[in-house]
């Protein structure tokens, strides 16, 4: 079964660095951005749109209305005004980004887990790092909730979605620390 998002089709829609996505793991000879597509598509999409209704897509991706899902389609709305979705490509291209963007410095070696630190460079804060992945999981977000809409005004086509699905993109929140001065 073949991954629904393609690393061209990944940058074309929000781009990431070639070097780190076509890089090998040391375990298994597995691509950086193989595993870390099939996480996101395996892993949190599932649990977007459950597990049966992500089964047919990547089953049948080319049937017409998995197609429709894939690419993005035009509908109209409860006020009756045209709106598009892009599709769970472009969702997944963003839900991509933001785990790449928490993973990219970090490297698997023999001794363990290790950050990348490189002298003619500086590592973005953490919170800089929180506020790019927070933007893209709110885009991944806002797309997928147009085609839940698209999905339930077509329902007839999708009965393996069930719209009682609670789940939705992390987005984590940000709080401010206050300081008290004595």
């Amino acid at each position: 079964m073949a991954a629904l998002l393609t690393l061209s089709e990944q940058n074309t829609i929000k781009a990431i660095s070639p070097n780190w996505a076509n890089a090998v793991k040391i375990t298994g000879g597995v691509k950086n951005f193989d595993q870390l597509q099939k996480e996101v598509e395996n892993g949190k999409y599932k649990k977007l749109i459950g597990s049966a209704f992500l089964l047919d897509i990547q089953t049948n991706p080319t049937a017409t209305d998995n197609v429709a899902l894939l690419n993005g389609s035009t509908f109209s709305d409860c006020h009756n005004q045209k709106v598009k979705f892009e599709g769970i490509k472009y969702q997944l291209a963003f839900m991509n980004y933001a785990k790449y963007v928490g993973i990219s410095d970090q490297a698997d070696t023999f001794t363990g887990m290790v950050r990348q630190n490189r002298t003619e460079t500086s590592p973005l804060s953490e919170g800089a790092v929180k506020r790019e992945q927070r933007d893209a999981e709110e885009i991944a977000q806002s797309d997928f909730d147009l085609m839940v809409q698209f999905i339930i005004k077509n329902s007839s086509k999708y009965p393996l979605f069930h719209c009682n699905n609670k789940q939705s993109v992390f987005v984590p929140k940000l709080t401010t620390i206050r300081k008290t001065y004595r």
